[in-house]
């Protein structure tokens, strides 16, 4: 077992409000944001794992949410500059912001460009204004529109957008139409997310009119990922296409690599291994904002060593979410593991064709990137 590259998450937990197909630790937003108790816990929480980075210098960071662009850009500089106190950032270091469209964008995606963020992911969802309503989501085209073309203004040469389909009432035009619009601006990056409902999203309990079969979200999804590829995009993971290798997103690529990555803020999730020990540590952090702030950094609300079947099933739930796969060097680079127990879980996936596995690598079949979860069920312990 080697130690991989390190990440680093910062989770901001708030929102004006839930969008009903949210399960994320989201809170909604009921009084003026503490900006900087909240950047203080969460520089005291970083300090503390600080011998969880084990000399490694970080080669992403990651803001999410919630919504990371309802606190300001001064707290991200002050942030940043922080995180970079305590560890080095690798030169070609990739900085993400997740930020919804809405108001102030303008000059706070100058100033978050200026604070050191080179990649920002817009919440766009979807150009059609009726299909917000029914995501809940608060901005609508226009704003869609204004926010991509300030964070061009403001700089941002490597940008993602999500969208979601598969949304109620969908048809294959207005899923044409928003991706022509998407492709207009020439995203360095794409996400193209189905819409699922998830057991603590309001959808779950207030199930939406209008939700799609099953074969016609497979039409909607076979035609997405055909104008994407067809305009130029690589698919290289079940959501994700980009213009080029070098603007795929290199922090969710560390992820599905099985790299490590530290995990600050109210809920946030880490993934470390522990090298002179050869064990892989899973840590998650208290969710409620207000228990967060009042631990003054003392944030692990569980903290669990992986058991083998675990880190098997950890390693193939993300890896073959990759179109390419992974050489069976990285499996035992990340695992520690042998090729002949991976062998032995892969029968049954092998048999329904979900996977290819030979001497140097595994990977997804088209078949095993539709249906990951079917791939991934004999791998789980």
């Amino acid at each position: 077992m080697e130690l991989p590259p390190l990440s680093l998450y910062i989770h901001i937990p708030w929102c004006s409000r839930k969008c009903p197909y949210c399960d994320f630790n989201v809170h909604v937003q009921s009084s003026v944001i503490p900006e900087d108790a909240y950047l203080d816990a969460l520089l005291c929480d970083l300090h503390n794992q600080l011998p969880l980075v084990q000399a490694r210098k970080l080669h992403s960071v990651f803001i999410g949410g919630g919504t990371p662009n309802l606190l300001s850009a001064d707290f991200y500089a002050r942030l940043l500059h922080g995180i970079n106190r305590h560890i080095d950032y690798h030169p070609e270091i990739e900085i993400t912001i997740e930020a919804n469209p809405g108001s102030r964008q303008k000059t706070l995606f100058q100033r978050l460009r200026n604070a050191g963020m080179n990649r920002i992911s817009l919440g766009i969802q979807s150009f059609d204004n009726e299909t917000l309503k029914i995501l809940g989501r608060e901005h609508n085209a226009r704003d869609n529109h204004l926010a991509i073309s300030a964070a061009r203004i403001a700089g941002f040469d490597n940008m993602n957008l999500d969208l979601i389909h598969a949304t109620p009432k969908q048809t294959k035009k207005k899923l044409l139409q928003d991706l022509q619009m998407a492709l207009y601006y020439q995203p360095e990056h794409l996400s193209l997310y189905q819409l699922n409902i998830e057991p603590h999203s309001i959808f779950y309990s207030h199930y939406p009119a209008g939700m799609l079969p099953q074969d016609q979200i497979a039409d909607l999804t076979d035609l997405g990922q055909s104008v994407l590829c067809t305009q130029g995009y690589r698919h290289y993971e079940i959501s994700a296409f980009t213009r080029k290798d070098s603007c795929q997103s290199k922090h969710n690529l560390n992820y599905w690599q099985f790299g490590d990555y530290l995990g600050i803020g109210a809920g946030a999730h880490s993934k470390i291994t522990l090298y002179p020990e050869q064990q892989i540590q899973r840590y998650q952090k208290t969710r409620k904002p207000k228990d967060y702030l009042a631990k003054h950094g003392q944030t692990n609300k569980h903290c669990r060593t992986l058991s083998t079947e675990d880190i098997l099933a950890e390693f193939m739930l993300n890896t073959m979410r990759l179109k390419a796969g992974v050489s069976l060097a990285l499996f035992r680079q990340r695992t520690g593991l042998t090729e002949n127990l991976l062998t032995k879980k892969s029968g049954h996936a092998l048999k329904k064709q979900l996977i290819t596995l030979d001497h140097q690598r595994i990977k997804p079949t088209d078949t095993g990137m539709r249906y990951h979860n079917d791939l991934i069920v004999d791998y789980m312990p």
